[in-house]
């Protein structure tokens, strides 16, 4: 019984990356083409992606009926421990890491 319900969290999992991929590939290939160009052809794209998340999160919004300002919240407790806990710091530290070090690291290879 358990791997019925793998393969359905699978397939799950699946159909939502196509989906993400198909939204990618339409506006990035149609959408941003119809907008005017704002300084430069990747900045158009970006806002291209941009438009294409938005309608995701829209459309995720009227499938599955969240609760989006629980969730929001949910998100803002969990980043209020990560800052104010002790289990968080190693985490915190590599963040900051990932951010201002390796970039630098990078850059020199």
């Amino acid at each position: 019984m358990q791997s019925k319900s793998a393969a359905r969290e699978i397939g799950i999992a699946l159909g939502t990356a196509a989906v993400v991929i198909a939204s990618e590939f339409f506006f990035r290939h149609y959408v941003t083409f119809w907008l005017p160009v704002v300084g430069n052809l990747l900045v158009t794209d970006s806002i291209a992606l941009l438009l294409a998340y938005i309608f995701l999160l829209v459309a995720a919004r009227r499938l599955m009926h969240v609760k989006w300002r629980d969730e929001v919240a949910g998100i803002g407790q969990a980043l209020i421990e990560l800052v104010t806990k002790w289990k968080g710091a190693g985490w915190l530290l590599l963040l900051v890491l990932a951010g201002s070090v390796l970039p630098v690291v990078d850059r020199l290879l």
